[in-house]
């Protein structure tokens, strides 16, 4: 009995030491599992915006990619298409060159030979050793611009060769999709967001429809390439690069797209084209437009035509509304309208 009541009694206190330490246990954990349900909440709302942002990213992410894929799947018959015809341009080309050749021989043959001719029948009727001297002189005249002629036709063909030959590489690295490739990765490195509404309505009022596919174009706010580009803004293939966030100018924005509209027509080489408007072309300046047409312009006069047409108030500007041009000529809003229209049927 004794036995028992002393193991009972120790049960008790046993008990009872279990209890107190389970009912501190229990505040404890009470008291962290509020801490740890506070903490859960309060990263529970930022998990959401983060989940929110991580989420906006991808998808844009997403459809970059898949806008830049369906680029390259869609252009697959028209840059192959190109090709063919940088081929025929090709034979066309050496053919049109060789006869230049060929007929500038003759002519320096056939004025040679009549020139000979005068001289001996002249020669032979009251000969003369000056008459000799002065034939000495016209048949090294003869050769020298016989040698000026053949190294300027050679001259042409070379230049031309290589131009044709720098844009059939070009027309092949497009058929490989090199530059959606590059479009690619600089969209992985960068930030990159839609067209906006103004900027497309914008453009819109311009360029008309089904020139430029605008669900399909991204822009690059704050873009390294307008450092490069002296502050710049520049176009791409389908992504607008701009020097400082949030929307484009409506004017800038026709600007660019312009660049848009001459990628979907021409091809990638329109870039080339820019650079070399840029610095050895219309520098922006499209003059006086009095009897031009839009394709005879460089590709950064037909920018600046649309862009100024648009600050001038588009097809709303009276006829009578005039833009002054960098170099300082004056076009009224008649006179761009004709270039316009040309742009709108898409010659450029």
């Amino acid at each position: 009995m004794q036995a028992a009541q002393a193991v009972g009694g120790l049960a008790n206190d046993a008990w009872e030491g279990l209890k107190s330490l389970g009912e501190a246990a229990w505040r404890q954990l009470s008291a962290a599992g509020a801490a740890v349900w506070r903490g859960i909440k309060w990263f529970g709302s930022k998990a959401w915006e983060a989940i929110r942002a991580v989420g906006v990213f991808l998808w844009e992410k997403l459809c970059f990619y898949g806008d830049t894929l369906w680029t390259f799947i869609s252009n697959i018959p028209i840059r192959l298409w190109r090709l063919i015809v940088d081929v025929w341009d090709g034979i066309k080309g050496l053919a049109s060159w060789l006869a230049d050749g060929f007929t500038g021989f003759l002519s320096w043959l056939g004025g040679g030979l009549a020139g000979a001719a005068s001289w001996a029948i002249d020669f032979l009727s009251n000969p003369s050793l000056e008459k000799l001297g002065e034939a000495v002189k016209r048949f090294v005249s003869w050769l020298g611009d016989g040698a000026i002629g053949a190294l300027g036709w050679l001259w042409d063909g070379i230049k031309g060769g290589v131009q044709w030959a720098l844009t059939v590489a070009l027309h092949i690295l497009e058929l490989l999709g090199v530059g959606e490739a590059l479009s690619a990765l600089w969209g992985t490195i960068f930030h990159l967001r839609p067209l906006m509404d103004s900027e497309i309505n914008a453009s819109g009022s311009i360029h008309g429809a089904g020139q430029i596919p605008y669900s399909l174009i991204w822009v690059d706010e704050g873009s390294v390439f307008t450092k490069v580009n002296g502050g710049r803004a520049v176009t791409t293939m389908h992504i607008l690069h701009i020097a400082r966030p949030g929307p484009m100018s409506n004017d800038l924005a026709v600007h660019e797209l312009t660049h848009v509209a001459q990628y979907e027509k021409v091809g990638a080489i329109y870039m080339a084209q820019a650079v070399h408007a840029q610095i050895a072309g219309s520098q922006y300046d499209y003059g006086d437009l009095t009897g031009k047409h839009f394709s005879e312009l460089d590709r950064e006069a037909q920018a600046e035509l649309c862009q100024d047409y648009y600050l001038i108030g588009g097809d709303g500007a009276p006829d009578t509304a005039t833009k002054t041009t960098l170099g300082g000529s004056v076009n009224t809003a008649a006179k761009m309208r004709p270039l316009i229209a040309e742009m709108r049927a898409g010659q450029y």
